[in-house]
């Protein structure tokens, strides 16, 4: 019984560590996202404060490209815009991926290492979109974002 107690929380722990902060989720059946496809999600800031971007992207194993460039466009309650530039290196030079995978799909974590600050309270309207070079961006399956 003592060992259960003593293993109940580190199970919590690790389960919170694994899980991916609420925002919004977005599937490509297709396996492409248009560059028009833009991610959309709420967050209701209770008190100014900075918080950091994560997104999680699954690819297919046969991404073209080594990279990927996203753009997170917020809008605070007063209308303010802030707009975020995010880019990650994917895949080595020898076209090997740099975050596994596993001959069905690649799931990769793409974000800025600091935080944006959110000064004022109240909801604010974030938009995730891909600025590739191809307006359709394929062999991508979902992307997820929220902030913590």
């Amino acid at each position: 019984m003592m060992r259960i107690l003593l293993l109940l929380p580190l199970a919590l722990l690790a389960a919170a560590c694994s899980s991916f902060p609420p925002g919004g989720r977005q599937e490509f059946p297709d396996a492409c996202w248009a560059m028009s496809d833009t991610l959309t999600w709420m967050h209701d800031n209770s008190v100014p404060d900075s918080l950091t971007p994560r997104i999680r992207m699954t690819f297919e194993p046969g991404y073209r490209y080594r990279n990927v460039h996203l753009r997170l466009r917020w809008t605070a309650p007063s209308g303010a815009i802030g707009l975020l530039t995010l880019q990650d290196t994917l895949l080595d030079a020898e076209g090997n991926w740099l975050a596994g995978n596993d001959a069905r799909a690649v799931q990769a974590e793409i974000g800025p290492a600091a935080g944006i600050r959110l000064a004022e309270t109240g909801a604010y309207r974030f938009q995730l979109y891909h600025y590739m070079r191809d307006s359709a961006l394929c062999q991508v399956r979902s992307v997820e974002a929220g902030l913590e």
